[in-house]
């Protein structure tokens, strides 16, 4: 051998500065020439405090995000960390990714379908570049013999549902019929308890397009009996086999939910802790995301908040784009026609929101197979043809079209409900603040899939009415980054103006101007949004709660977690500690967090204080939800009667708490609520209004906080179908002065729960504030009152008398001193109207 022909060994440290990694490249085909100023920026600031274990780095999409996380993966493996790990969403990315390596001279290994691509990365020679679900799934090998020294998330903005796939069984009845039959023979168990055969029935023959929702303390009470249906089924080369092993000995845990062909097995929040990575505080974390304006959805995958946030000034990545809307008078068939002629033209990516949606669309292009999904969308992404469709399904994320492999792209579908929990959560329970920016975020995503740099430009033609209902409203437009927002804008002028999308010329022309570069047109747009004012006053309140739905995230994580590894002695307190803040917030949110706190007190063994949480989140959320058998929860707490009254299952199992210091405890935090009453912020006002009807029993909500619109308070008595309604003006000066403009909003108030409530009876809209006078050219209705706040709190001093003195009572005498007070019709809607609402308001005209 010649050694003079062999180079010697070398020791000498390679760098682990990402800016001189980046310097040192070879030269290459496709190698960048230089950094944008933003990954410049993000990478100087990340090395700085690389030693950080939770690092957010957020850029706009189609701004280089990926070059900057493999820079910082191949630093840390020159550091010497220990099984490096980049983590994509999907393995069409993990080929984007390894191409953007190659060109600056990285050659990771890559792990996809269960095999490494070398032996690199096991000797530490090289990071791997996988999916999340390989990192994450049950049978890892990075959970044991590859423990990731360091993750780079990649997409982090929308890991919450690549994690939350992790942890669901979804058991199709196609593809699983005989465990469909079996889980679902379980769940007409749980039915039958709940009074509610005829609408499983319903669900399970597909007549209906709707939801069965078990109630989680049935779901404890069958859950050795789901287990075991479970068991008897060979799922070891399914796709249900890594979820199978994490959910089978956590079900008690869990939700079920049911619709005509699907049954989904998921815990209501993240285990994340539970997962050895996060767990783990000398794991590093770098997250790499999309800019975020809401972070919840980042909180909820990964539990926590970033110990810093790298959020770089940059314009790279908001690209022009051209908004159109079909006019509502387009049916299905004039909608496909003018698609077609676009798509004869230009490549045009279909977004559909779901599999029924797809079939609308089969004679342009139809959905691929799961497997050859990566193959047909590069095939699609690489044809030099100027022509055809690719149909997407429920895909927001992970796909990349830029330039001119793709220039437009149909909305079809808003994407609303890739769960059957969030369908639940959207449309049973309504539950719009707390999926508002999740949506948003999506949406963002949505806009992103073919407008991937800031040279970049396309058409994006929005036809279905949800979608067009949603990107229409100003208040949801204001949710979105900047930019997309002036451009939604810009697209509502041009539909205002007359010009919307279909088959007529001039559409068609006007989309070939932003195609072909138009002076006119860019200098248009250009001037467009130049001018557009992006802020909105609206919105400010609907960031004022992002704090909290970012700590009910968090709360729920820890609370899930908890119970998962079978800490349950404190775990429901996670939840109860922030519920007050919570529901100030959003009340539907506190809903929902009070029904696993429920759970969380029935697994501790305390079934009493479990019940009073789940008669709350009916209360909070809807009576959609079903209510476990109480006198399995709590013995002895409802009177005989079983057509008991809302009043008397509400009161009578406080009055029979188990201990005086809980009894004290509950009607302190009560007596804390009246303080806010009289001296709250706006919010705290509404919600204390609202705790009132609660405690007397009846389902009481805030629209206007939940929906946008709507009174500030509605008591519900659902048994006698009537409502009563508040629209606090406490901060008004004394004496007030009731405008046109107040009596006119409560004119649309009242429309709004008789739209809502059909059937129910109005008893009035009490005006609660000052003394004081109504503008004569107000026109108030005989349904409208006003009162004065303490007139309010009043009425809560009283019912805090009565849950005290019916305490001193003993044993049923309890409960028999509560029914009689009911019987005596003075806690009714009408009675507590006319208690309240003393003062008509066209008497107050001036």
């Amino acid at each position: 051998m010649d050694f003079s022909k062999i180079g010697k060994p070398s020791t000498k440290k390679t760098s682990n500065d990402p800016l001189k990694i980046f310097e040192r490249r070879p030269s290459l085909p496709d190698t960048p020439n230089d950094l944008w100023r933003g990954q410049s920026e993000a990478l100087k600031k990340w090395h700085l405090e690389r030693d950080k274990t939770d690092v957010l780095i957020s850029l706009n999409t189609g701004s280089g995000k990926t070059l900057v996380g493999l820079l910082i993966a191949q630093s840390l493996v020159n550091e010497g960390v220990e099984n490096v790990v980049y983590a994509c969403s999907t393995i069409d990315l993990i080929r984007q990714t390894l191409k953007e390596a190659k060109k600056i001279g990285l050659s990771p290994t890559a792990r996809a379908k269960g095999s490494f691509s070398d032996s690199n990365f096991e000797s530490g020679k090289s990071f791997c570049v996988t999916t999340y679900n390989s990192v994450f799934n049950s049978l890892s090998p990075f959970r044991k013999k590859f423990f990731p020294g360091a993750i780079v998330f990649d997409d982090a903005h929308v890991a919450e549902k690549v994690l939350r796939d992790c942890f669901t069984m979804k058991v199709s009845k196609r593809d699983y019929p005989e465990l469909f039959q079996d889980i679902s023979s379980v769940i007409e168990d749980i039915a039958a308890e709940e009074r509610r055969s005829a609408r499983f029935s319903d669900i399970k023959s597909e007549r209906y397009n709707d939801l069965y929702f078990c109630h989680p303390s049935e779901i404890l009470r069958h859950s050795e009996q789901l287990k075991e249906k479970i068991k008897k089924h060979d799922l070891k080369n399914t796709s249900l086999f890594f979820s199978y092993i994490y959910l089978i000995e956590h079900i008690e845990k869990c939700m079920v939910i049911m619709s005509g062909d699907l049954i989904e097995i998921s815990p209501p929040f993240i285990p994340i802790f539970s997962l050895p990575f996060f767990a783990d505080n000398t794991v590093r974390r770098i997250y790499l995301s999309a800019t975020l304006d809401h972070k919840a959805d980042f909180v909820r995958a990964f539990g926590r908040e970033p110990k810093l946030e790298i959020e770089p000034e940059n314009d790279a990545g908001n690209g022009e784009r051209l908004v159109l809307f079909s006019d509502d008078s387009m049916d299905a068939t004039s909608v496909l026609s003018a698609v077609q002629i676009l798509s004869k033209n230009q490549k045009t990516i279909i977004s559909v929101s779901s599999y029924m949606r797809a079939s609308i669309w089969s004679e342009l292009a139809n959905p691929p197979e799961r497997d050859e999904f990566s193959k047909e969308l590069d095939e699609f992404r690489s044809s030099q043809n100027k022509a055809g469709c690719f149909l997407l399904v429920s895909r927001v994320d992970g796909i990349d079209l830029p330039e001119d492999t793709c220039r437009a792209m149909v909305i079809d579908g808003l994407p609303t409900g890739f769960t059957l929990a969030e369908r639940y959560q959207h449309e049973f329970l309504r539950m719009n603040n707390f999926l508002a920016a999740k949506l948003a975020n999506r949406v963002t995503q949505l806009f992103g899939r073919i407008n991937r740099g800031r040279n970049d430009y396309g058409v994006f033609i929005v036809v279905s009415s949800d979608a067009k209902a949603w990107l229409k409203n100003n208040r949801n437009v204001f949710l979105l980054p900047p930019l997309l927002k002036k451009q939604l804008l810009l697209g509502h002028h041009l539909f205002d103006n007359g010009l919307s999308f279909g088959i007529e010329p001039n559409v068609q022309e006007t989309i070939n101007k932003v195609i072909d570069r138009d002076h006119d047109w860019i200098e248009f747009y250009r001037d467009s949004i130049e001018n557009l004012d992006e802020e909105d006053f609206e919105i400010h309140r609907f960031y004022e709660q992002e704090n909290q739905i970012t700590k009910a995230a968090i709360a729920g994580v820890r609370f899930q977690s908890a119970i998962w590894r079978n800490e349950v002695d404190e775990a429901a307190d996670f939840l109860i500690d922030c519920m007050d803040e919570i529901t100030i917030a959003d009340g539907r949110l506190g809903g929902w967090h009070a029904l696993w706190a429920g759970l969380g007190l029935e697994l501790n063994g305390r079934p009493e204080d479990a019940a009073a949480w789940y008669r709350k989140a009916v209360q909070r959320l809807t009576n959609e939800l079903p209510t476990p058998p109480l006198a399995r929860l709590s013995k002895d707490t409802i009177s005989s009667d079983s057509q008991a009254s809302s009043f008397e299952n509400k009161l009578i199992p406080m009055i029979n708490l188990q201990t005086e210091e809980v009894f004290r405890k509950n009607i302190k935090k009560f007596e804390r609520k009246l303080d806010e009453l009289e001296s709250g912020t706006a919010q705290e006002q509404e919600e204390a209004a609202r705790v009132i009807g609660e405690e007397i029993g009846y389902e009481s909500t805030r629209p206007d906080n939940e929906f946008n619109i709507g009174p500030d308070v509605l008591w519900l008595d659902h048994s006698s179908k009537c409502a009563l309604a508040f629209e606090l003006k406490t901060k008004k000066n004394q004496p007030a002065n009731y405008t046109k403009k107040d009596i006119g909003q409560g004119h649309n108030h009242i429309e709004w729960v008789e739209e809502q409530y059909p059937g129910y009876t109005i008893y009035g809209l009490i005006f609660v504030g000052p003394n004081g006078n109504c503008e004569h050219s107000a026109s108030p209705s005989k349904l409208m009152y006003q009162a004065e706040l303490s007139t309010l709190k009043s009425i809560a001093s009283e019912l805090i008398a009565l849950i005290q003195d019916a305490r001193k009572e003993r044993g049923t005498n309890r409960g028999t001193r509560i029914s009689s007070v009911w019987r005596s019709g003075s806690w009714e809607l009408k009675a507590l109207q006319i208690r309240i609402g003393s003062n008509l308001m066209r008497d107050l005209l001036s």
